[in-house]
């Protein structure tokens, strides 16, 4: 079994971290940031104090930067720092303590922590209902019958007080639940109102219908009910139209021709979710597909804008979408299909060279560190019966457009980039990370094969397999410009010294070489 799955299931070995944790002191915890899910790992309690590592953290979006015996971060509009602390090999963030930088809520409940936004006002003006907040919450509205009313729920946020006095008197304020906080309006004329979810903000500024604002005692003319917009496409049952040994076709029927091919993404390895933009499904659609060895069931469903089919797979599989004319079409398959290198075409880059150094710390460079490995690595895929190709073999300086116009001159296969990574700050980041395109569900499961062979034998701690949009908007050039799944490695960080004792280090060149082929084959179904 692949450990790549085990780390988007959150299961790598639970009992070993807490065995550890309890012996310093720190106790496993859940711990919940504004309206971000409840994290179940990565978060510990030490006395009356949250805990969390700086992993956990990015994922809510906080920029993070050690500063010595610091942790500078950069979180919700506001920059501060507090002191790192070191656990199990990594720093984690005092959550309690950052919490009152953010002038969040900071509140145990049992074993789960919650750092709450505060809504500090409401209020109603001429612009609309105003809403401001400590840190970013997560708003929709939405109307119920019965009496009519409309709903404003605002996740991860407590209200500082339930009193809002200049509000209207048909407008109520309350908790409803532990980490939601609720405006109802109940007013005849919301039924002129429409659904609708809100991007994550610290303030809001909702339009409000001026009849809400009226006392519905003094209204007494009819209210036209808000208009719905028809779908702008429907979609009849979804149905297999091929089954192989490597995959099969979901085809789905659709009444005109998709404006955007619907939007795919990884719930987790064996669930993705299908979104079908300003569409809806048939009264009569059904979810029996018919069968598959691949897919285990269909769920269909609808948001009131998008159609959406949630599909659990039997196995990983990565997948592409195909829009046509009357259907659009979801290929699943096992990536490569053959469990071979043969005939396989693979370009391998080692980064910088020539005239561009790279990453340096004394004499140590980059272009050095990675061409050995990047040499290794293409002797081994011949072994194993791959065609290869390198950007370089000496100390030359291809440039960023040459390399991803070779990799696609050759119909390659896979587009491998060797890095090696660098930090302002002297020994302040160190471990491994492999970058892929975006969000390419190939690459990223590239990266992810990849990314766990280097973990299991690099002596350097695994930051995981990245998106390359967390460094740049647009990504990698060289990942950019590469059509064939592909990915940039960097083995480590030159300006720490444990990183770079171990690049330098006599077998790290072979490990390294052992352990991307691992992932490669891995990749291509050829390892387990």
């Amino acid at each position: 079994m692949l450990r790549v799955m085990n780390r988007w299931l959150a299961c790598l070995v639970p009992w070993m971290a807490m065995t550890v944790a309890w012996a310093a002191g720190f106790e496993p915890a859940t711990v919940q940031f504004a309206y971000q899910p409840a994290a179940t790992s990565d978060a510990f309690k030490r006395g009356d104090e949250a805990f969390v590592t700086t992993k956990l953290a990015r994922t809510w979006g906080w920029n993070i930067s050690a500063r010595g015996s610091e942790l500078e971060i950069a979180a919700e509009g506001r920059l501060f720092r507090v002191a790192a602390v070191q656990h199990q090999g990594q720093n984690l963030i005092n959550l309690s303590e950052s919490a009152r930088f953010l002038g969040t809520t900071a509140d145990w409940e049992g074993n789960v922590f919650r750092a709450l936004a505060r809504i500090r006002s409401i209020s109603l003006t001429e612009q609309g209902l105003e809403v401001d907040s400590t840190v970013r919450v997560k708003a929709k509205a939405f109307r119920v019958t019965g009496p009519d009313r409309l709903v404003f729920d605002f996740a991860g946020a407590k209200l500082d007080t339930p009193e809002a006095p200049t509000l209207p008197t048909w407008w109520r304020v309350r908790q409803f639940s532990v980490d939601t906080a609720r405006i109802v309006i109940e007013h005849p004329a919301v039924v002129a109102a429409t659904n609708k979810d809100f991007d994550p903000s610290r303030s809001f500024r909702i339009t409000i219908p001026d009849l809400v604002r009226q006392d519905p005692g003094t209204i007494t003319q009819a209210i036209a009910p808000a208009s719905t917009t028809p779908p702008e496409v429907v979609l009849s049952s979804p149905k297999i139209t091929q089954n192989t040994d490597s995959g099969t076709i979901l085809s789905v029927p659709t009444t005109a021709r998709l404006a955007i091919p619907p939007a795919v993404r990884y719930l987790s390895p064996t669930e993705v979710q299908v979104s079908i933009p300003k569409a809806e499904f048939a009264k009569d659609a059904s979810n029996q597909f018919g069968g598959s060895p691949w897919i285990k069931e269909l769920t269909l469903s609808g948001d009131g804008t998008n159609a959406i089919i949630a599909i659990e797979l039997n196995r990983p599989m990565a997948f592409t979408v195909t829009n046509q004319a009357n259907q659009f079409q979801v290929r699943f398959f096992r990536p490569g299909g053959s469990a071979s290198l043969m005939g396989k075409v693979i370009v391998i880059d080692p980064g910088h060279g020539g005239r561009d150094p790279g990453a340096r710390y004394g004499t140590v460079n980059e272009k050095g560190l990675v061409l050995p490995i990047g040499l290794a690595l293409a002797k081994l895929l011949e072994q194993e019966g791959a065609s290869v190709i390198m950007t370089r073999t000496v100390d030359t300086y291809p440039s960023l457009g040459d390399r991803g116009k070779l990799a696609n001159d050759s119909d390659a296969d896979l587009f491998l980039s060797l890095h090696i990574n660098s930090l302002n700050v002297e020994n302040g980041r160190s471990g491994t990370i492999t970058f892929h395109h975006k969000q390419e569900p190939v690459g990223r499961l590239l990266a992810e094969c990849i990314q766990d062979e280097i973990a299991k034998v690099s002596g350097i701690p695994d930051l995981g397999a990245w998106s390359d949009q967390r460094i740049y908007q647009s990504g990698f050039k060289v990942l950019r410009d590469s059509k064939m799944p592909g990915v940039l490695i960097e083995f480590g960080f030159i300006n720490h010294k444990h990183d770079r004792a171990v690049m330098t280090s006599k077998d790290f060149t072979d490990k390294m070489a052992k352990a991307v082929l691992r992932g490669i084959q891995v990749f291509f179904g050829e390892q387990h």
